[in-house]
C-alpha cells in the first residue's frame, strides 16, 4: 500500500499535533502534580503548627489549672487563719469584759 507523500505529511503533521498535546497535558500533569504536593507540604507545616498550639494550650491551661487549685487551697488557709484569729479575738474580749 503506497500512500502519497501529501497523506504522509498529513499524518505526520496530524501525529505531531498529537505528541504535542499529549506533552503539554503531561506537564500540565506534572505542574498540577508538583503543586498539589507543596500545598501538601504547607498543610502538614500548618497542621504541625496547630498540633503545637494545642499542645502549648493544654499545657498552659493545665498548669494555669494547677495554679488556680493553689490559690484555692491558699486562700481556704487564710480564711481558716481569719476564724481562728477571730475566735482568739472574741475570747479575748470575753476574758476583758469578765
Amino acid at each position: 500500500m503506497i500512500i502519497e507523500k501529501d497523506e504522509q505529511e498529513r499524518l505526520a503533521w496530524k501525529f505531531q499535533e498529537e505528541v504535542d498535546s499529549l506533552t503539554e497535558q503531561r506537564d500540565l500533569e506534572h505542574k498540577a502534580r508538583v503543586d498539589a504536593e507543596k500545598v501538601v507540604k504547607q498543610l502538614n507545616s500548618e497542621l504541625q503548627d496547630v498540633k503545637q498550639a494545642a499542645t502549648d494550650a493544654t499545657r498552659n491551661k493545665s498548669r494555669a489549672d494547677q495554679l488556680a487549685r493553689e490559690l484555692a487551697a491558699e486562700i481556704e488557709e487564710v480564711k481558716d487563719r481569719l476564724d481562728e484569729e477571730e475566735d482568739r479575738a472574741r475570747e479575748l474580749q470575753n476574758f476583758k469584759k469578765n
